[in-house]
C-alpha cells in the first residue's frame, strides 16, 4: 500500500515540478488538489467500490434485504430494522411482519441486522439497500410510510468504531470505510472523543486513515474482483443454535432492568462527552 501511496506522490511532483520551479507554488497547490478530487470523482466512478469487495457482509445483508423488498407486495408501511447482534440474533423480522398481519397491518420488515455491527457499518448496510434497489422498487418505498428502527445499545453506542481496530484491513471492515462514509466518520469520531483525544486514540486514527488511502487508491482491485462466483446473500435474522436450558421465550419482557453494573461506565461516558461537547 505504502508502494502505491509513494508512488502517485511521486507522480504529482514531478508532472508540477516545472510550475514549482518557477516559485508559483499556490498554483501547483490549486493543481494538486484538482487532481485529486478528480481521481476520487473519476475512480468512483469507472472501479466501484462495492465491485471490490462482492462478499462483504454489507452488501450480503444488503443484497438479501433487496431481494425480499423487491418481491414483496405493496403495504403501507415499510419497517426498516437496524442493528447488530441484538437484533441479528434477537428478533425475527419474517414473523414480525406475519403477526402485523394477523393483526390487521400492512406492513412489510426489512431488517438490515449484522453480528457485530457498528454504526458506520450500519449506515454502509443501508446506503447499499437503498442504493441498490430497482427504480420501481424505489417508487414503490417512497409511497409507504417507512417506519425507522435503530437498535439502541450500551456498549456500540458509545463507540461508533467497535472491532475496526481488530478487524483491520479484512474486506468487511474496508468496505464501509471509505470515502462516501467520510463526512460521518469525521463528525461521529469527534463528536465521541473531541479534538483533545487525538493522541489518546492514534490507533484508531491511524486504522481509518489507512483504510481510506488504501481504497482511494484502490490498492489491489482487480486482484479482489470475483467474475464467476455468485454474489452471496444474508438474511437480517439468524437464529442462536444453542440457547441456555433455563431459557423460557414465554410472556413479556421485564419493565425495568438491572442496570447498576453499568453505572461507573455511564459515569465515565458522560465525563467524556462534556469534555467533547
Amino acid at each position: 500500500m505504502w508502494i502505491a501511496c509513494l508512488g502517485s506522490l511521486l507522480l504529482i511532483i514531478l508532472a508540477f515540478e516545472g510550475v514549482v520551479s518557477h516559485g508559483k507554488w499556490w498554483r501547483a497547490f490549486l493543481i494538486t488538489i484538482c487532481v485529486i478530487v478528480s481521481w476520487i470523482l473519476g475512480i468512483n466512478r469507472l472501479l466501484p467500490l462495492q465491485n471490490s469487495y462482492p462478499e462483504a457482509m454489507t452488501g450480503q445483508v444488503a443484497r438479501y434485504a433487496i431481494e425480499k423488498f423487491s418481491q414483496s407486495t405493496k403495504t403501507r408501511y415499510v419497517f426498516l430494522i437496524q442493528g447488530s447482534s441484538v437484533t441479528a440474533r434477537g428478533l425475527n423480522g419474517d414473523l414480525l411482519q406475519k403477526s402485523l398481519k394477523d393483526q390487521g397491518v400492512s406492513a412489510t420488515v426489512i431488517q438490515l441486522s449484522l453480528d457485530g455491527a457498528n454504526h458506520v457499518e450500519r449506515l454502509e448496510i443501508l446506503k447499499e439497500f437503498v442504493e441498490g434497489l430497482s427504480k420501481s422498487a424505489k417508487a414503490s418505498l417512497l409511497r409507504s410510510k417507512v417506519v425507522f428502527f435503530q437498535e439502541v445499545e450500551a456498549g456500540y453506542d458509545r463507540s461508533p468504531f467497535n472491532h475496526v481496530e481488530s478487524n483491520q484491513f479484512t474486506d468487511r471492515t474496508l468496505a464501509y470505510i471509505n470515502v462516501r462514509n467520510l463526512p460521518e466518520i469525521t463528525r461521529w469520531f469527534f463528536a465521541r472523543y473531541g479534538l483533545k483525544e487525538i493522541v489518546q486514540r492514534r490507533g484508531l486514527v491511524g486504522t481509518l486513515v489507512t483504510h481510506e488511502i488504501f481504497n482511494v487508491l484502490r490498492v489491489g482491485y482487480f486482484q479482489r474482483l470475483e467474475h464467476n462466483k455468485p454474489l452471496g446473500i444474508t438474511p437480517g435474522y439468524t437464529p442462536n443454535e444453542e440457547r441456555r436450558s433455563d431459557f423460557h421465550p414465554e410472556g413479556t419482557l421485564p419493565p425495568t432492568v438491572d442496570l447498576s453494573h453499568l453505572k461507573k461506565e455511564e459515569k465515565f461516558f458522560q465525563k467524556s462527552r462534556s469534555n467533547s461537547v
